[in-house]
């Protein structure tokens, strides 16, 4: 058998596996609806209820392995998340502190 059947059985292969790839994140995942959902609460400032989504959403985006870059965004949109609520819970504690 001549290699060049074996070039064109991997040629072959790696755009199947492309394929397969595309067609499994173009279909919207668990975690792309939960974090379009906690994007929604964190602009209408429901902080609280956009920390349990982003957790979801972290959650999801663990059990697959496609979902790198959403992975990273998460983490840093949830360390973000704990510094505004800290500064609420202390704005808040400040201003009873001083009425």
């Amino acid at each position: 058998m001549p290699t060049y059947y074996f070039i064109y059985l991997i040629i072959a292969l790696g755009s199947l596996i492309f394929l397969i790839r595309y067609f499994i994140l173009r279909t919207k995942s668990a975690a792309m609806l939960f974090f379009v959902d906690a994007t929604k609460a964190e602009n209408e400032g429901r902080y609280l209820e956009a920390v349990n989504a982003y957790e979801n959403a972290l959650c999801e985006a663990n059990k697959r392995k496609f979902h790198r870059h959403l992975k990273i965004v998460i983490v840093e949109k949830l360390k973000v998340l704990q510094t505004v609520r800290t500064y609420e819970n202390n704005l808040s504690f400040v201003r009873k502190e001083n009425t």
